[in-house]
């Protein structure tokens, strides 16, 4: 997005004023980061292991109370803008609402679980790249009941208010996600990653070496949307495997406990995509407990090698990669300062993240840029974050 940061929140707050119909209210500021994951790709609904960090860019949102019960949404660069009424949300998304049915779908979630909404403003605008695989859409619904709820002046347990934030995404706008974004977006602390145990609901906070390693993302251009019916489809892929899975071993949870001897033992239970589905969270299970157990030791070798091998069965078991994807991956082994590379977020597209060894940003952002615009005539864009706090009021 066209805007840095300070110029950003100031934009934010001078659209909101320019209606005077609240010009009495107060303007407060609320702020919900993107994410990038490290490990533990498409764990989140199958039980497993993430391994994500909260990255210092997300959504921000300018809001303001009103007398009456009309909720106004405007965004700086997405149309349209919208106005509804906090007693009569929309049952269930629509195409004429766009953008807002993130932000519809969160505020009529958290007003089910008893949050009173008032009337309110809200203007939005961000730094994220939208549909690039960082969260854009979990940022957007949290940043906005974050803000809604502040109006309100009623507070929600973080884990709560995370878990509205899905419900939005599951029932409302039908993307059929785990709880890996919300958590990532709403729990994380600054300098840390966050190991989540997504089937036992167990947090832990790992710090993260950022004196040692530089997070480096890249985008290949490519959008995709959740709504396509590609991650829905792994989701479904999933749900048929472990049904099928439980006719002969009941007692199974999720698929997360699907080890290689049930694997070997029920492929004849699964059709070939089942199979290489099940294979990828049956390998991805452990990779990710070991890449957080690397990072508690401070191993950054063994996390990297990690993160490489994720990205292989991403693109030969799950099939969510790209030749773009690919290629980002496969030349980040090539270069001895970066520790490994894969896809992040639900794939098809979007990002790759990348470990660098700290002071090799310029050089990978050089080995990476301008070889991609010549093999792919598209443009590719490296951005370099740091592992960022959770969702939170600005002063």
């Amino acid at each position: 997005m066209p805007f840095t940061l300070p110029p950003l929140i100031e934009t934010l707050r001078r659209r909101l004023a320019s209606n005077d119909v609240s010009a009495d209210r107060a303007v407060r500021t609320f702020f919900a980061p993107g994410r990038v994951n490290l490990l533990g790709a498409h764990q989140d609904y199958n039980g497993g292991f993430v391994l994500p960090c909260a990255i210092d860019r997300g959504t921000y949102v300018a809001a303001r109370a009103r007398e009456d019960s009309k909720l106004l949404l405007r965004s700086l660069d997405q149309g349209p803008a919208l106005e509804l009424d906090t007693r009569a949300l929309p049952a269930e998304a629509a195409e004429r609402f766009g953008w807002g049915n993130y932000a519809i779908g969160v505020l009529k979630a958290i007003r089910d679980d008893g949050i009173e909404l008032r009337g309110m403003e809200l203007v939005i605008g961000g730094d994220l790249p939208i549909g690039a695989g960082l969260s854009s859409s979990a940022s957007l619904g949290l940043a906005c009941a974050l803000a809604a709820c502040g109006i309100a002046e009623q507070a929600m347990p973080r884990k709560r208010l995370a878990a509205c934030v899905r419900r939005g995404e599951n029932e409302f706008v039908g993307v059929r996600c785990g709880i890996l974004d919300p958590y990532a977006c709403t729990l994380a602390r600054a300098g840390h990653a966050l190991f989540i145990d997504c089937l036992e609901d167990i947090i832990e906070h790992v710090p993260f070496p950022a004196a040692s390693i530089s997070i480096a993302v890249c985008d290949t251009g490519l959008r995709r949307s959740l709504t396509d019916g590609r991650f829905n489809q792994r989701v479904g892929e999933c749900r048929e495997a472990l049904e099928r899975l439980r006719q002969r071993w009941p007692e199974l949870r999720a698929l997360r406990d699907v080890d290689a001897r049930i694997l070997d033992q029920g492929g004849d239970l699964l059709r070939p995509e089942l199979q290489r589905r099940v294979r990828h969270v049956s390998e991805e299970t452990p990779r990710c407990q070991r890449g957080a157990a690397a990072l508690r030791a401070g191993d950054i070798a063994a996390l990297g090698a990690a993160i490489q091998a994720s990205h292989e069965s991403c693109r030969r078991w799950y099939e969510i990669s790209c030749p773009e994807l690919d290629w980002i991956a496969e030349r980040g082994s090539e270069l001895p300062y970066v520790l490994g590379t894969r896809l992040t977020g639900a794939g098809f597209g979007g990002c790759t993240v990348a470990l660098l060894r700290a002071g090799t940003e310029m050089e990978y952002r050089e080995a990476i840029e301008g070889p991609y615009a010549a093999r792919f005539q598209r443009r590719a864009t490296v951005h370099l974050f740091s592992a960022g706090a959770g969702a939170r009021e600005l002063e």
